[in-house]
Parts: structure tokens; sequence; C-alpha cells
């Protein structure tokens, strides 16, 4: 017999706060959630959707997310999260999915202000910090779902990113799912620009990314691209700055996108798939209902603001709640608040939750 969806998110370790997340999404009276599922590919952050574009000239059913596209599809605001969270739960079972959450705030140029570093990769307390913090904890939710569903999974960044240092994802990472990392370059795939890119996924087979290093006939074309200009400053030191074509850099080519379909096809036909380090028992006996109630409320994740999430669906007027559920989603909702509460009243405090 198949394993609810709670069941397989206690088996992938997730927050009670994303779980409960999870139940109020799906008994939202306005929403379809097909059974068996009626996606095979998600692109979130997509931009100019080149990925998406070649997986769908294959066959592949796809869906693009980002910002750029209209601002419901924000990562950050409660809609888009939980927009991707209910692609999701519609994707078929052993598909794949991209992540490339926006590296900014996580590069090595952006240190100076953020002051991440790799002792302390969470910086300094301001929104645009803070923004990237969320983001990628939201990731890390995002992809226990995906976990939860039997999906692979890739998320690309920039090889000195410290993303892989925020808490979240080293907990992921080192506690939960057997993660693989390859470090390669974009100019293999027909990009202007070298750009060093290190990808994370839980196959195996994305070692094929890595085409070696780069000849000295690639390094040296007519037209490579700029993305940084020299200057000197005051005091007559040499720095770096980003020039407008740094951006473009983030786009992705058609012939990334064919690579990336080999390496899950190569990943599919390799039946010895291991994602999960551990997996938690559960008693069989009790119910779905019983093993909630059960579950302490434990850590709730306070920088993903998925609380903010969980109140958003909760205050929905297409919520309906099962009647045997109700008392327990409502002592759930007391607890989460107090917890809230608890944390906003020591802001200092929330970096050692």
């Amino acid at each position: 017999m198949e394993s609810s969806i709670l069941v397989r998110l206690l088996q992938v370790q997730a927050p009670k706060v994303w779980i409960a997340t999870v139940l109020l999404l799906l008994w939202q009276s306005n929403l379809v959630f097909t059974e068996g599922g009626n996606i095979d590919f998600i692109e979130i952050f997509s931009g100019q959707a080149k990925v998406t574009q070649y997986w769908s000239e294959q066959g592949y059913r796809c869906c693009k997310v980002d910002l750029d596209y209209d601002e419901c599809m924000d990562f950050n605001a409660c809609g888009g999260f939980l927009l991707c969270a209910h692609l999701i739960l519609n994707q078929v079972p052993d598909r794949c999915n991209l992540l490339a959450p926006v590296c900014g705030s996580w590069s090595a140029v952006s240190r100076g202000s953020t002051l991440r570093s790799y002792i302390n990769p969470m910086g300094r307390h301001c929104p645009s910090v803070d923004s990237g913090n969320r983001m990628v904890s939201r990731c890390v939710l995002l992809i226990l779902l995906m976990m939860s569903k039997n999906l692979r999974w890739l998320l690309e960044q920039p090889h000195q990113s410290l993303l892989p240092r925020h808490k979240r994802m080293e907990w992921l990472l080192n506690r939960v799912v057997f993660v693989h990392i390859v470090y390669f370059w974009m100019m293999h795939y027909n990009k202007k620009s070298p750009k060093r890119s290190m990808m994370l996924s839980n196959m195996s087979s994305i070692s094929m990314l890595d085409l070696g290093v780069l000849t000295k006939k690639q390094r040296d074309i007519p037209d490579r691209l700029e993305t940084t200009c020299k200057y000197l400053d005051k005091d007559g030191i040499l720095r770096y700055q980003g020039n407008k074509q740094l951006k473009s850099t983030q786009f992705y080519s058609r012939e990334f996108g064919k690579k990336l379909l080999e390496v899950y096809q190569a990943a599919q036909a390799d039946s010895s798939r291991l994602d999960l380090r551990t997996r938690p028992e559960i008693d069989s006996r009790k119910t779905d209902r019983e093993l909630f109630e059960n579950l302490p409320l434990g850590d709730i994740w306070y920088e993903s603001d998925c609380h903010k999430a969980f109140e958003y669906l909760y205050n929905s007027k297409y919520l309906r709640i099962p009647t045997s559920w109700a008392p327990t989603i409502q002592s759930f909702r007391t607890d989460l608040l107090e917890e809230v509460k608890r944390i906003e009243s020591n802001p200092d405090g929330r970096d050692c939750i």
C-alpha cells in the first residue's frame, strides 16, 4: 500500500510546520491535484527558460517559474512559494526539477556587504541578506517535498557560492540526503563567458557535466564575454567591478538543457538509487492524524517564513479542513503562534535556534 504524503514527509525529516503547510495546501478546494501527476519537469528561477524549452521539445510536460514572468511567481512571497509546492505535488514520481536560486547574496563579490563567510555563511541581518537566507531555506523545504515524491533534482550556483554552507542546506546534505556535487565550465555549453559553476543533485550522473578544463582556443575566443572591469581606487589599489554583461551569464543555453536531459536519462537507467541517509521509524499502527499530533513542534524554520505560508493558507476562504483534523490543526496553530511570538520577542537569539 502506498504511503501517505504525511508519512513520506516524516521519512525525509521534514519539519512539522512544513508538513502542516502541505496539508493545508492539499485541503484547498480551488486547487486541482492529479492522481499520478501530470508534470514531468519544473524549472524554478527559470529566466529565459532554455532548459524548459528543450525538454518540452523532447516531449516532457514542463512548467517554468520566475518573477520575471509575473509578480505571482515571487518565490519569497507566500503565493509564489506555494505555487512551486503545488506544482511539485502534481508531478509524476521519478521525474526531475531544476532550481537556480538567485546567487547575488552568496557570491564572492558581495561578501563585503553581506558579511557572509565560510565561518558565518548566514551573514549580517539586513533585508537583502535575510531575503537570500529565506530563499535558500524555502528551496530546502521544496527539496524535502521533492524527495517525498521520489523526484530527482538539480541545484545550480557559481562555484564560489556559499549557498551550500547555509545552515538548512548543510543539514540537508549531511543529515538527510546523499548529495553529489560537480564543478564545470559553462563555456563548454555554448556560452561566451567561462563561468565556473557548481551543481548539486541527488543524481550521481551529474558528473557528466564536467567536460574538463577549457582549452586555450576556448579561453581566447575573440568575442569572449567580459563580465568585470578593472579600476584603481583612491588608494591606488586595483579593484574589480561587475559590468552590465554579468547578468547575462545567469541564463542557460539549449546545449546545457540537452546535457541535463542526458544526465537525467542516465540516472533513470541506473537501478542502484540511494537517496536518503536514514529513514526514521514510523508506527504503521497510527493514523496520519495521530502521527501528526505526536510529532513535537520542534524547529519552525523561522527564517524561511514557513509560518507565514501556513497562515496564508489557513486564512484562505477555500480551505476545507476535514472535521476529524480541525481540533488538531487549531491546536497546532496555537502552538505555532506562541513559538513565533517567543522568537520575535528575542531577535538577537534567532540565529541560535
